[in-house]
């Protein structure tokens, strides 16, 4: 009956909305290759982030654009583009992977990132779906010597186990000093929440409970100031064991996606808002019903920066940018 009621009160105005204006951003033919799999998107300062979910198949380097060389790289603008990307050396990877491993779970790459105010990068790290934890590092950028040196590895507990999900939206929230850290994974109640984290230490601080169900996947957050944020809410017709598992889902799927679920993919931007030891949630745009796996958002000027992960459906990997 609960899942009912949720159905008849989602917004009529998010169905059949016409897709988004997509704005393709420049990047060169070595960063096009889905065995990239480009899983993460965040700004440090004038720099755009592009981080493949496993860097240590891709000699340890983080990607760098400047933002406004890659606005004025847009299909709309066409200044000319630089030759190759910037990119940083990751460093202590390695021996993250090893305390993973000592621990007798499985490493299974880098899905979210953020930047504090200073020199800090955030990273979420996935582990196998039979693992108790995923894990949260921070590290260090040191723009002279192009390196991010990364330092202890801090458990973020599974609220449950489900295949192929870790904590995929994590941001940074500068008027807080705080981080949070999403699920991918938030369609039950008991266990859709978020975890509010120590930006010093990494620990967690306390649990903010979803006020209802978010259907479809989280996967990925960017900070929009004030306690809100902007997220992917991403869903891939494959999911459906996962996401479909009764009448009343799959109802509720169709009705947001408004196509049948079995056969159709779909990615929308979402607002989500921290108030208290609450998360709410309303759909803010469209994307489309292509077969794009959309990883990463950034908030920049009045829109997003938006990159896929090519990997899954073998198509080249795209960094785009959605106004408002």
């Amino acid at each position: 009956m609960l899942h009912l009621l949720f159905l008849l009160s989602l917004p009529l105005f998010v169905w059949g909305q016409t897709p988004a204006m997509e704005d393709n951003v420049w990047l060169p033919d070595y960063l096009l290759n889905p065995e990239m799999e480009m899983s993460a998107l965040c700004i440090h300062g004038s720099d755009l982030l592009l981080i493949p979910q496993y860097p240590d198949k891709h000699d340890y380097r983080i990607y760098r654009l400047d933002t406004t060389t890659a606005n004025n790289t847009r299909k709309s603008i066409q200044s000319p583009a630089p030759a190759q990307a910037l990119y940083y050396t990751l460093s202590g990877l390695d021996e993250i992977k090893k305390q993973i491993a000592a621990k007798g779970e499985i490493y299974e790459g880098i899905e979210a990132a953020t930047t504090d105010n200073a020199n800090h990068i955030f990273l979420s790290i996935e582990t196998s779906a039979d693992a108790q934890n995923c894990y949260l590092v921070k590290g260090y950028i040191n723009r002279k010597q192009d390196l991010i040196v990364l330092g202890n590895l801090n458990p973020l507990p599974r609220p449950l186990k489900i295949k192929n999900a870790g904590f995929e939206a994590i941001a940074y929230m500068p008027d807080k000093k705080k981080l949070i850290a999403f699920y991918e994974y938030n369609r039950d109640s008991a266990t859709a929440f978020a975890y509010i984290i120590n930006a010093d230490n990494c620990i967690i601080e306390r649990r903010v409970q979803f006020e209802k169900p978010l259907y479809l996947r989280l996967t990925d957050i960017t900070y929009t100031g004030h306690g809100t944020f902007a997220g992917i809410n991403y869903y891939y017709h494959g999911d459906g064991t996962t996401y479909l598992s009764t009448p009343e889902h799959y109802a509720i799927a169709e009705k947001i996606i408004g196509r049948d679920p079995k056969t159709t993919n779909y990615a929308s931007i979402i607002q989500l808002s921290l108030s208290g030891n609450h998360i709410t949630h309303r759909p803010l745009k469209s994307i489309s019903h292509a077969n794009d796996n959309w990883e990463g958002i950034a908030r920049f000027g009045k829109g997003y920066f938006m990159i896929i992960d090519g990997k899954p459906p073998g198509k080249p990997c795209r960094l785009s940018w959605f106004p408002d």
